[in-house]
């Protein structure tokens, strides 16, 4: 194999057939970290399939803990500025300074809905996506064709096919594929010669790193052991447990408060 060396012209410049070698190995990196970014979206949807609906218990006991948290500060202060408490005007003050977590709670729970609708791919079809998106990144992809980057309707096609190739849609995809070539047909734009090839593969590589020892990718080392999953789904259920047993003791403490309170008839210290 020609060393590096003989790539390189009296000038210092890599030749072109250097050039074509670095331009492979830059397109080899932006399909790999396409496909691994669509394998970490896959891995997201199955950790939340899996503990989605534990996570989604979770949060609304802490939601929960929060608003006993503000209802019995409310009290207390009615209660030191000599007044009685209303339950409605507390209760509406609750909602108000909870809505936005509320609010995440729902989407939170529409999320997970809408995974049990998600349908299976055959692994026919998911070659035909594969190498159907293959194509088009060669085509279209922005790092491959900056000269296209300022295209209004292919940075729409572009973003339709990341979308679509992420949920599997080959109907879609095939539909856009047809629409990529009839505007690429139409168009006039000359390639555009891609500069600092090495330094751009350097940053794929450490981004690939990234990728690769972090969440969800790393989710894939223990996802699909029923022991780990096991043991994941009780820490959980732990943490259900000790949030929940959290509500109990405000609310034992509330109900305590508004006890003495009403025996009292006094503002407290």
């Amino acid at each position: 194999m020609e060393s590096r060396t003989a790539q390189l012209n009296k000038a210092g410049e890599l030749t072109a057939d250097a050039a074509v070698t670095e331009m492979e190995e830059y397109t080899r990196l932006l399909l790999q970290k396409e496909k691994l970014q669509k394998e970490c979206v896959q891995l997201d949807m199955e950790f939340d399939e899996l503990f989605g609906p534990l996570i989604l218990e979770e949060f609304q006991a802490q939601i929960e803990l929060v608003r006993q948290k503000i209802e019995l500060s409310l009290y207390i202060k009615a209660m030191n500025q000599g007044q009685d408490p209303d339950p409605e005007e507390i209760e509406k003050a609750v909602a108000q300074r909870s809505a936005n977590w509320q609010k995440q709670l729902e989407e939170m729970a529409e999320y997970q809905e809408s995974l049990k609708c998600r349908s299976i791919v055959l692994p026919e079809e998911m070659r035909q996506i594969s190498r159907l998106y293959r194509k088009m990144v060669k085509m279209i992809h922005p790092d491959l064709h900056p000269e296209l980057e300022h295209d209004p309707r292919i940075r729409e096609l572009w973003d339709r096919l990341q979308t679509a190739y992420r949920l599997n849609a080959l109907d879609e995809m095939e539909e856009i594929a047809v629409l990529i070539h009839q505007v690429l047909a139409d168009s006039d734009t000359a390639p555009v010669q891609i500069t600092d090839l090495t330094e751009k593969i350097d940053k794929l590589r450490q981004e690939l790193h990234t990728i690769t020892t972090t969440d969800p990718w790393l989710y894939s080392t223990w996802i699909y052991d029923t022991v780990k999953i096991e043991k994941r789904r009780r820490e959980y259920q732990d943490s259900i447990q000790s949030w929940n047993e959290a509500r109990t003791r405000l609310a034992v403490k509330l109900e305590t408060l508004l006890l003495e309170w009403k025996g009292s008839a006094c503002p407290m210290n």
